[in-house]
């Protein structure tokens, strides 16, 4: 009795398995029968999307969206469109959020406060909220300190926000090299030159691997709200066990129970773009008895190799629009999937880039904007004032904040003076460090002698009524002319001797140019003898602009310091 009670049973359990099986069949049966006739035309019009430095097909008729992206530990937010107008308001409303109380320490919020502005880049950085905190390593309590980095960039009509919290200080200048690789995007282009796609953006080279930069893209269909597309790169990372070494782990482990729910459809390796990596896809019989499917591919990359990263392409249908919702019938058929799928991962490339011709830098004809950041290590290429970007509130610089530097030299790592503790400052000890990353210096200023008041007594122009006729002369800007020669336009005319106490003055057409004026040491031993001997000499002027007269009578006025 026992035994056909045993017999009747496996009978019974094999009858309902094989109806399940029957059901299963059956609805796929009926949904492809009742696949909508226009999915295959709309899958055949495909669109070229830039992720990071990638290029991907997808049908022309998919919604994209950039997501989670990342670059030297920044993370990068895209406001959406703004009016300049609008960002400014927000911006200002930001800073004065910032402004408004202490951070931890009870000292002003706000350290430091940089304005971009560059190729049709506008925006600012903020650093402030800084704390300190500790922790211990083999008994030992080490200090630590960090600060808040918030960047704002307006490109394009697009508004971008960089936003960090770091626990160097004194890296928080990095943040002024990567907006000044930002780059906008013409709608519906893809860049040419290597770099990293942000969405509307771009990120000119260089960028390394170490630096970490990270992009998701995600993309849907319209109508058909169950199936998800994403591509996703991580540069820097350190590889890991694949695709395939980690799905048979879990088959084989703790969801050993899904392989009576799965079919798989693909398994094995495949090369895309020169790139090795794994593809696996499977079909997902659902206990609601919905079916969905699931396709991806990937490569671990190489951790050093900005052109090669982790990359990972998803294809995932059956998902339910609703969050927390349970799975729902596939919209597209395993037919109409694959070869999607293969179209869609066949695509997939490195962006072609276009090396820079080696022609003359525009720069080096015209001079470098106001605004150009060098960085250390680099060859200067204008002489001028730069401002240390690294400089701040609770940051000097050794030599000061404002250097001279000359064309032609390497642009230096600045020393960093953090300010000294009481302890410090009671022994007369000054700390201070170089930062890991290279110093970024902003040109401020393109004259190449000190800002200084000039000093009384000055040789002045002989005035126009006493000087010989010009006979019509014309002087473009660079034009140089000698002391005692009329001078042929009114402007500011720059003392080439830098030497020299004049600096810039304006001189009005017709005026001789007077002799350069020099500063001697006192003589004799006046204790705290405070005034020098003043000398002048021939010397030459050169335009720098013309223009009309500062104020009434300004013939031979020094220019502002």
């Amino acid at each position: 009795m026992k035994q056909h009670l045993r017999r009747t049973s496996v009978r019974v359990v094999l009858l309902a398995m094989s109806a399940f099986g029957v059901v299963l069949c059956t609805v796929d049966a009926v949904w492809s029968m009742q696949e909508p006739t226009e999915v295959a035309p709309m899958d055949k019009q495909m669109k070229t999307v830039c992720v990071g430095r990638f290029l991907l097909d997808i049908p022309a008729s998919a919604q994209v969206s950039i997501s989670s992206a990342a670059v030297d530990g920044f993370n990068i937010v895209n406001y959406g469109k703004e009016t300049q107008e609008q960002f400014d308001q927000r911006i200002a409303q930001r800073e004065a959020e910032i402004n408004v109380g202490t951070n931890r320490a009870g000292q002003k919020n706000m350290e430091s406060v940089e304005a971009i502005r560059h190729d049709g880049v506008t925006g600012k950085i903020f650093v402030f909220n800084r704390r300190t905190s500790h922790y211990f390593s083999y008994g030992e309590r080490i200090p630590t300190v960090s600060v808040s980095v918030n960047g704002f960039a307006h490109v394009n009509d697009i508004s971008f926000g960089f936003i960090a919290s770091i626990d160097k200080p004194e890296s928080a200048g990095s943040l002024s090299r990567l907006l000044a690789q930002l780059q906008p995007i013409e709608a519906g282009t893809i860049p040419k030159h290597p770099g990293f796609c942000l969405d509307g953006a771009f990120l000119r080279d260089p960028l390394t691997a170490d630096q970490g930069e990270t992009i998701v893209m995600f993309a849907g269909l319209p109508g058909h709200e169950d199936l998800g597309i994403a591509l996703s790169t991580i540069a820097g990372k350190t590889p890991g066990p694949g695709l395939l070494e980690r799905n048979a782990a879990n088959r084989a482990g703790p969801y050993a129970f899904l392989n009576a729910f799965t079919s798989t459809l693909l398994h094995g390796p495949r090369t895309i773009a020169g790139m090795d990596g794994d593809e696996l896809a499977f079909r997902t019989r659902e206990r609601n008895f919905s079916t969905g499917y699931a396709f991806d591919w990937e490569t671990q990359g190489t951790e050093h190799d900005v052109l090669h990263p982790f990359v990972s392409l998803e294809l995932q249908t059956g998902i339910s629009p609703n969050a927390g919702g349970e799975p729902v019938q596939s919209t597209l058929s395993e037919a109409s999937l694959g070869d999607l799928w293969r179209r869609m991962s066949s695509s997939l490339r490195l962006r072609p880039v276009e090396q820079p011709a080696q022609a003359v830098d525009p720069d080096q004809q015209l001079g470098l904007a106001l605004g150009t950041v060098a960085w250390a290590g680099e060859t200067c290429r204008q002489g001028g004032w730069w401002q240390c970007s690294q400089a701040g509130a609770h940051l000097g610089v050794y030599g000061g904040a404002l250097q001279l530097l000359r064309e032609g030299q390497v642009v230096p790592q600045a020393l960093l003076l953090p300010k000294p503790s009481v302890w410090q400052r009671v022994r007369g000890l000054q700390p201070s460090f170089e930062a890991a990353t290279p110093t970024g210096w902003r040109l401020a200023d393109k004259r190449i002698r000190g800002r200084r008041t000039p000093a009384a007594g000055l040789a002045q122009a002989v005035p126009a009524a006493m000087a010989p006729g010009v006979d019509g002369a014309v002087a473009a800007p660079g034009s140089t002319v000698c002391s005692g020669a009329a001078c042929p336009a009114s402007g500011w005319w720059r003392c080439v001797d830098e030497q020299a106490e004049d600096g810039a003055r304006w001189f009005a057409q017709g005026t001789v140019l007077p002799p350069a004026t020099y500063r001697l040491p006192a003589g004799g031993r006046r204790r705290g003898a405070q005034h020098d001997r003043l000398a002048v000499r021939q010397s030459a002027w050169q335009l720098m602009r013309g223009a009309g007269a500062p104020h009434s009578g300004a013939a031979g006025a020094a220019a502002p310091a």
